[in-house]
């Protein structure tokens, strides 16, 4: 296991004060996986943006999140952790101007994949600082309060956005969803030397830059044709990069096999995924964030492009289905102990319910109001039961000695996901809005994407025992 060069104690008040630069850290990389949404028609009306650059604009930041935040922890672990959270944290900060005064869509799409960089140089260092920081018995409290914030931003990315966006401040229209980064970014940049402390591994690993390389090779050659091809009309050269994304990705597991053997600390464990079980509970964790954000890609673009509603107006109606998503990750501390593993089958039963009964109610509605998105509660409470107890089950199959890579595991499926998910998505809806209009495109959309996702992920739960514990 990993063992960490722990600093002396910190005073009460100090390691308290610690706690909030961490914190908004942590706020300001899972704000910016929500706030975009509610700014997409503006985006598209203001920088003439197709919709490949609006999708590339969301799936940047978390693919390049994604495959470089193992990476960002290890770096944290040899060089120190606050000095990769400082580099982070005024590179997120820098960034994030840069993205508020992108002058076109091929500036603030390379923006937002350098912030996506230093987001994943920075949030690893936040769980790595706090373990050293607090002392065993305060690191429950801790960990709690990091955990609500992240659900605040989650929550509140939306009517954030839809709030700065109606205020149109300074004329500068969606440019401050950017720039509320930086005061942010600025306070904890210039506290962070005076409340954190210092530690790194004694027993620090090598980085895998080629596994690196292979791993965002693999994911471009997927990810970028189907972003890109059905605007261009579907030219050769993407189908050659679907099938050139095949021996790419096999190169990318010969090579973590052959590091493993020979080096050791690959990006991608792959030890773990001989456990059947694990590869299940990851490949539902894949499917379930790449439904959440590509959901919301879409929901955006129908309420405000197809039917006029306000940024503001737009950030409402996601708010049900969140708060339904908090009331059920609140639930399965009640739930888990007593279904196991069967939790999942009812998430996924109540997902797929509310993704009916959404459908019916908009395709029998000629304009949505604020009342007709209600039945996405539903859904939202059945994302909830899946992707809140779906970490700590991967963990337990992990075991305690692999538990770190375990844990890289999961956070990139967490941000790999999403921008798979939207380049999926993508395809579908703005193929259908071709031909049909917002109501139409996004039922169909809708009902296809995610009641596949659902039997996908069913599929793979009913291979789940019922107590992990039998298969750590």
């Amino acid at each position: 296991m990993t063992t960490v060069e722990v600093p002396q104690q910190m005073a009460a008040r100090t390691r308290w004060l610690a706690l909030v630069v961490l914190v908004l850290a942590a706020f300001m990389t899972t704000l910016d996986d929500f706030i975009v949404f509610v700014a997409e028609p503006a985006l598209q009306r203001e920088l003439h943006m197709d919709a490949a650059g609006l999708q590339w604009v969301i799936a940047g930041y978390v693919l390049a999140y994604g495959v470089l935040v193992v990476t960002g922890g290890r770096l944290g672990d040899i060089y120190g952790r606050k000095r990769l959270f400082l580099y982070g944290v005024w590179g997120f900060t820098l960034t994030s101007f840069l993205c508020g005064i992108a002058p076109d869509t091929l500036v603030l799409i390379i923006a937002r994949i350098l912030e996506g960089i230093t987001a994943a140089l920075m949030f690893p260092q936040v769980f790595s600082l706090l373990k050293v920081t607090f002392p065993e018995k305060e690191q429950g409290i801790a960990l709690g309060i990091i955990g609500a914030v992240l659900g605040a931003a989650a929550i509140g990315g939306q009517l954030l956005g839809g709030l700065l966006l109606g205020a149109n401040i300074g004329g500068l229209g969606w440019r401050p969803i950017f720039f509320v980064n930086v005061p942010v970014g600025l306070l904890a940049a210039l506290a962070a030397p005076f409340l954190l402390r210092e530690s790194r591994s004694t027993t620090a690993t090598r980085v895998d830059g080629p596994g690196v390389l292979l791993a965002t090779g693999t994911l471009f050659l997927l990810a970028f044709p189907l972003v890109e091809g059905r605007e261009m009309g579907w030219p050769w050269w993407t189908l050659l990069c679907l099938v050139a994304c095949l021996p790419v990705g096999w190169l990318f597991l010969r090579y973590e096999q052959r590091r493993t053997r020979m080096l050791g600390s690959p990006l991608l464990d792959l030890s773990l995924f001989r456990n059947t079980v694990f590869t299940r509970s990851i490949l539902i964790l894949l499917l379930e964030t790449a439904l959440g954000s590509a959901f919301f890609f879409i929901l955006a673009l129908y309420l405000q492009s197809g039917h006029h509603f306000s940024p503001f107006e737009a950030g409402l109606a996601f708010t049900p289905m969140a708060i339904a998503y908090t009331v059920g990750s609140l639930a399965t501390s009640r739930l888990t102990p007593k279904l196991g593993t069967r939790i999942l089958h009812l998430g996924i039963l109540i997902a797929a319910l509310g993704t009916v009964v959404t459908f019916v109610v908009v395709s029998m509605t000629t304009k949505p109001t604020l009342l007709t998105m209600l039945p996405l509660a539903i859904l939202g409470f059945g994302n909830a039961l899946v992707a809140t107890p779906l970490p700590g089950f991967i963990l337990t199959v992990a075991g305690d000695d692999a538990a770190g890579a375990a844990s890289g595991s999961i956070s990139t499926a967490q941000q790999v996901g999403p921008a798979l998910g939207i380049a999926v998505i993508g395809v579908i809806f703005f193929s259908l809005l071709g031909e049909q209009h917002y109501t139409t495109a996004f039922s169909i959309t809708m009902l296809c994407y995610i009641l596949g996702i659902c039997m996908l992920q069913m599929a793979l739960a009913l291979g789940l025992p019922r107590l992990l514990h039998e298969q750590a």
